[in-house]
């Protein structure tokens, strides 16, 4: 079956002075504790699944709140819009709680606050003895990244609550067994939800009141659901007999390689989305009874799910998705593609199952495969809306329903019945061809280099070279002297402290091969903004993780060799007055650029012409300096974007107006990508904040460009071409599908004496 747009698929260890240790063996598999690592064990923590080990696993939360709150008071550091404009938004530097391999015993829930990196090794699990605590739970949650451990009973077992800020959340690599309710859960609420002009002055409202570090839950009647801008991912997990998986309410929540063994009681949806949901391998396996209703996913938020594999182990399906999304400003979606269900002989008797008096704007069903022999239908309703009924649901009134609705089936097996009811035909949209999408395909690549939880590394401690953590004074010295340290040591893995801020004034050279590991997260500041802080030449593998940077022209500026590999992951970028990454190799080469789960508030985030570039799952904050510039460039080469959660910052046009903003002279001519090669966007939110901007300039007639899933708003023409695509240079092939757009505005524009090309579009409304 041809898919049609295929992209994926112990021991402590301390370092004495002036020694370089290399892990070798099946016991490193995975790093134990790191310098500066605040170890559980220290705490007081036993781990043998009978002592408790609640106080001491509270205790290590505790040192980690204090830590990042005594440096980030004490320091003062701010990021985000430069030059002095605004105060933009605290910078967060935060130490690394580790579990060493054990069973840590707790009896309530364990409290975290504002920002830490929680990672496990070996079999590392937090056991909640009673069903009716949460294991963790994350109370104004900002910057949070949980790796490597398992969860054994309890409520909720990791919760996340963040007060609706520009937060990114992650949790990989994690085992979630037998919660009573769901596994995962992050949401924001409101008590009382204001309306009209006054809707953003609604009171973030917690689900637990924190006093003494004791949680008093509020009533649920009271916890309104509100905004929650928020980037989730939640990769490489497995979920085994839990009540629920999932309830998320993000801007953007992304799922990647997940397992599933539903709970046999469970009832309703696995997963509940109420935000941006986006997934991409999961394989499942329900025992439903066919007595309950039960389902996949559930909600009213939009739906992009692609690469699954779901099936039972009864001779009753299980439906894929019960949607009861309502029209709204934003354009919401059921999207599914390249994948296998089990769901005849289900409650719904359907893939996509609709609730009585919702519609989604987009429903798209394609290359779906029912795994069983047995007929089931593509889509079902619970009432098929009337004529009437979708004049009243549609939210631009003015608007024809036609331009409102689509329905897309592709390729569906013999034995799924993709017949509409009558009433529904006219919505029907034809599917892009085959031809166009392999055309514009760009298949994913993940990193091809080492692993940096895998054995062979030369760790190195900066401290070792006189890098101080406590210093706030200039140490190009001593950073300096650890890569050139390094540049002679076989695989060299240079370890920071966390909760540091390490500031330099000259750009630091790197050697060809390097990993640059922050144990937490710290800050890397360069005070000359005409200087980046790490530069490499004829790089042949770079990594780097748990890396935050601040000022400087580039943060780093790479000359790729031309077989080089390159891996940014969880890393943040801010007030970078270039581009933050500046990855340049010559114009023949063969260079790979990952760069995962990361943080961009720039002016540019990156700038490269390497031959494969894959960026994904990621904050972008445009500065409102950028000016007849995008934000991002594909000067050449094949660049896959996805799972975007973009916000631009214009102070131009609609933010004009604002009285201390007078005759702004940037953000002028601004856009999301520059593609001189082939661009593929998938599942992206290029973000409305000040009326939005055009999402893609394409500047060469030898590439292509596909976007698809997702939403877009560009409607300040004061800053921006009012399109989502704008055509300087015809390319090749032009595919868009299934993007959520304001109905009637313009989908392609073209520059003088350009030609319209080969144009596909599928299932959306702009013209």
């Amino acid at each position: 079956m041809f898919s049609r747009r295929t992209l994926l698929i112990a021991f402590s260890l301390f370092l004495p002075l002036c020694v370089a240790v290399t892990l070798s063996g099946s016991d490193a598999s995975k790093l134990g504790a790191l310098p500066t690592s605040l170890n559980v064990k220290d705490f007081g923590a036993i781990g043998d699944g009978i002592t408790d080990d609640t106080a001491a696993l509270q205790a290590a939360a505790d040192k980690a709140l204090e830590i990042e709150s005594e440096r980030r008071d004490s320091l003062k550091l701010r990021v985000g819009l430069a030059r002095g404009l605004s105060n933009g938004s605290k910078a967060s530097i935060y130490p690394e709680i580790y579990f060493p391999e054990g069973r840590y015993l707790i009896h309530r829930t364990i409290l975290f606050q504002q920002s830490a990196l929680l990672r496990g090794s070996g079999n590392a699990t937090i056991i909640q003895k009673n069903p009716d605590q949460d294991i963790f739970y994350f109370h104004y949650a900002y910057r949070y990244a949980v790796e490597g451990l398992i969860f054994e009973g309890g409520k909720i077992q990791v919760h996340f609550w963040t007060r609706n800020m520009a937060a990114r959340l992650r949790v990989k690599n994690c085992v979630f067994r037998n919660a009573s309710s769901y596994a995962l859960e992050c949401t924001s609420y409101t008590k009382e939800k204001l309306e009209g002009e006054d809707w953003n002055k609604s009171k973030p409202w917690p689900p637990y009141l924190v006093e003494n570090n004791i949680l008093i839950p509020q009533p649920p009647d009271d916890l309104k659901l509100w905004y929650n801008s928020t980037l989730l991912m939640v990769e490489d997990c497995r979920f085994e007999n839990c009540m629920k998986v999932a309830d998320v309410a993000c801007d953007l929540t992304a799922f990647q390689n997940l397992d599933v063994d539903a709970h046999p009681n469970m009832e309703g949806g696995a997963f509940r989305n109420r935000g941006q949901m986006r997934v991409d391998g999961l394989r499942g396996m329900a025992h439903p009874d066919g007595k309950k209703a039960s389902y996949w996913f559930e909600g009213d938020g939009d739906f992009d799910l692609r690469n699954m594999h779901l099936d039972t182990d009864t001779d009753t399906g299980m439906s894929l998705i019960y949607s009861s999304v309502s029209p709204g400003t934003t354009i919401r979606k059921v999207r599914v593609e390249d994948s296998e269900i089990k769901s005849a002989g289900s409650n719904a008797h359907a893939i996509i199952y609709i609730r009585k008096g919702t519609m989604p704007n987009i429903i798209t069903l394609s290359n779906v495969r029912e795994i069983s022999s047995s007929p089931t239908k593509a889509i079902a309703w619970e009432s098929v809306p009337t004529e009437e009924e979708l004049n009243t649901l549609k939210f631009f009134k003015n608007t024809p329903i036609k331009n409102q609705f689509a329905i897309v089936v592709e390729n569906p097996n013999g034995n799924i019945d993709s017949t509409l009811p009558e009433s529904l035909a006219s919505l029907k949209d034809a599917p892009i061809p085959m031809e166009a999408l392999q055309a514009t395909l760009i298949k994913s690549r993940e990193w091809e280099g080492n692993d940096m939880d895998q054995s062979g590394w030369t760790l190195m401690d900066a401290r070792t070279y006189g890098v101080d953590p406590r210093r706030t004074d200039d140490q190009t010295e001593a950073i300096q002297k650890v890569f050139d340290a390094a540049a002679n040591v076989s695989l060299p893995m240079v370890l920071f402290p966390g909760a540091a801020v390490y500031k330099v004034s000259e750009t630091i050279r790197l050697p060809e091969k390097i990993a640059v590991r922050v144990v937490g997260s710290s800050l890397f500041v360069q005070t000359n903004k005409e200087k980046s802080f790490f530069e490499a030449r004829q790089a042949k593998e770079l990594i780097f993780k748990n890396c935050d940077f601040m000022g400087g022209r580039h943060a780093v500026e790479i000359a790729p060799d031309t077989k080089g590999r390159i891996l940014f992951d969880y890393c943040s970028f801010y007030d970078q007055q270039g581009a933050a990454i500046q990855c340049l190799a010559e114009e023949s080469n063969q260079a790979h650029l990952l760069i995962r789960a990361s943080i961009f508030r720039t002016e540019q985030a990156l700038v490269t012409n390497v031959d494969h570039s894959q960026i994904y799952g990621f904050w972008g904050i445009s500065d409102p300096h950028l000016n007849d510039a995008a934000f991002i460039e594909n000067r050449g080469g094949k660049m896959l974007v996805r799972w975007m959660l973009g916000n631009p910052t214009i102070w131009r046009g609609k933010r004009s107006k604002n009285k201390t903003i007078q005759n702004w002279n940037y953000s002028h001519n601004v856009r999301w990508i520059d593609n001189w090669g082939h661009l593929y966007c998938q599942g992206n939110r290029f973000g409305g904040e000040s009326g939005g901007m055009c999402s893609v300039f394409n500047r060469s007639p030898e590439g292509t460009v596909y976007i698809g899933g997702g939403f877009a708003r560009y409607n300040n023409p004061e800053a921006s071409k009012p399109s989502l695509i704008f055509v300087e240079k015809t390319p090749k092939t032009i595919v868009v599908d299934s993007v959520s757009c304001i109905p009637g505005t313009s989908l392609i524009l073209y520059s003088d004496g350009q030609s319209p090309g080969s144009i596909y579009t599928s299932g959306t409304f702009a013209k």
